[in-house]
């Protein structure tokens, strides 16, 4: 099997990653550099507010709503190492000379619109085989995707594996079949990490952030780039450096898959993906057999439908529905990584005899495996109809998923402004380096036009300047 990432970077430093299986698309992200990834982000916050109704601190971090830290979120692991058993009651007793305390802390989860992020002191410092816990001395935990069978083994690595005092460690499923030399090293990169971070901690002049959990370069390599992969294709060439760097660090074996694509040709032009990538975001998905999948999005829930259509693959109606099924299973939880579904998703299956749901719920179980959003499912019911739970993992901001036309107020659909915004960006850019253009006319609707006025004003005047080419928006009313 081939499996082929491509990672794209245009001149106003938007990140799309295509993944490709035997060169057909089957998952796609967009890192937008303005709207990064907080959740995972170690900082330096302080008490400004203690609620003990809340049984908590509010904490400001820097960012426009202060952050809450519940007491049962402070490690006695940490109050150990920073002597700090004093001082915290001190707070929790409403001693006002005791607020403005700094506590080292990580982002469990986003800022909401109306309420700030959830903080938390139990550490995590995520490498490539496992995951370091600082403060967390008693956990030593294995992934709960890794089989029962392996289980045993590995823990038998954990129990020999000697870390500092108050640490605590969890092996990642990426980390089995790994030797003891590989765990070490990883071990001493992650613990001079946590070194830097304390130093930062130290510093006086650092009042917020301290560590980036979720950079792009070590988000891509930590989670997609596998030695299984066959090849990565860079079209930037400051990103493809800082790859090739923390690779060769990090996972040096693989350095020879990584390349950098010095064609003009747009990336994705080249490996047809621009269509791919539309389709994807469909309200209906076509699958290979003649059936299909619609996807339908409420406030409370989404609401997937399986029909058979014009499926035909199989003489038996049973067997046709079955097969549908099964091909739609496959293709519903792709959707659910790229669209980044979450809260309770509906599917309604093909009907078919319950002792062949069985064959359904045992391959939801296996698809259950590649998803990294926590993910609980119930049995499939007596009419078909399966209930999932599934974790957000992106930011509001980033989601691909579509957004409600303002035209015909949901019956149809338009895809997310931002991602129009890039892929007209990218259109714009291929356009405007060729040599009879001197200046291009957009013609948008009123929504567009003014997101791309407001929000892109940045990257169409960085483009602009680079080719000393004019850039005219037509509202069209």
């Amino acid at each position: 099997m081939n499996n082929t990432i491509l990672i794209s970077k245009n001149e106003i430093g938007d990140i799309k990653i295509a993944f490709l299986e035997n060169y057909k698309l089957y998952n796609f992200e967009i890192e937008n550099e303005n709207n990064k990834f907080k959740k995972g982000n170690i900082i330096k916050g302080f008490i400004t507010k203690a609620e003990a109704s809340l049984d908590a601190f509010f904490i400001d971090y820097g960012a426009t709503k202060d952050g809450f830290l519940s007491f049962k979120e402070i490690s006695k692991d940490y109050l150990e190492v920073f002597k700090m058993y004093d001082g915290v009651e001190a707070v929790k007793k409403k001693n006002t000379s005791a607020l403005c305390k700094s506590f080292i802390i990580q982002i469990e989860k986003e800022e909401a619109e109306n309420k700030g992020a959830t903080l938390t002191t139990y550490l995590h410092i995520a490498g490539f085989f496992i995951v370091l816990a600082p403060y967390s001395s008693e956990l030593k935990g294995i992934s709960k995707k890794i089989l029962k069978n392996t289980r045993f083994e590995l823990k038998k690595v954990l129990n020999n594996t000697k870390l500092l005092k108050n640490v605590g460690i969890i092996l990642r499923t990426f980390g089995y079949g790994k030797d003891t030399n590989e765990f070490r090293s990883e071990i001493f990169l992650l613990l001079s990490q946590l070194k830097l971070i304390k130093t930062l901690y130290n510093n006086e002049f650092v009042t917020d952030l301290i560590y980036e959990c979720n950079n792009i370069i070590i988000r891509i390599i930590r989670d997609y780039i596998k030695f299984d992969v066959t090849e990565v294709i860079v079209d930037n060439v400051y990103l493809f450096n800082s790859i090739y760097k923390y690779l060769s660090i990090t996972k040096s074996k693989i350095l020879s898959k990584i390349t950098l694509h010095n064609n003009r040709k747009n990336l994705f032009e080249e490996y047809n993906l621009l269509n791919q990538i539309e389709i994807l975001f469909n309200r209906e998905i076509f699958l290979t057999s003649g059936g299909s999948i619609t996807i339908d999005t409420s406030e409370a829930l989404t609401f997937i439908d399986v029909n058979s259509s014009k499926s035909n693959k199989c003489d038996d109606v049973t067997e046709t529905a079955l097969q549908t099924n099964l091909e739609a299973v496959v293709e519903i939880f792709k959707q659910l990584k790229i669209r980044d579904l979450s809260g309770l998703i509906i599917v309604d299956f093909i009907d078919v005899d319950e002792e062949n749901f069985s064959l359904l719920e045992y391959k939801l179980k296996e698809l259950i495996n590649t998803d990294k959003a926590k993910i609980q499912i119930e049995k499939i019911s007596k009419f078909g109809l399966l209930e999932i739970s599934r974790e957000k993992i992106k930011t509001t901001e980033d989601d691909p998923e579509n957004i409600m036309c303002f035209k015909c107020q949901g019956n149809g659909k338009l895809q997310n402004i931002n991602l129009i915004c890039l892929n007209l960006l990218d259109s714009i850019t291929q356009e405007i380096n060729k040599d009879n253009i001197k200046q291009i006319n957009i013609e948008l609707s009123p929504k567009l036009a003014n997101y791309l006025i407001n929000v892109k004003r940045n990257e169409i005047q960085g483009i602009e300047k680079k080719n000393n080419k004019k850039i005219i928006i037509i509202i069209n009313e």
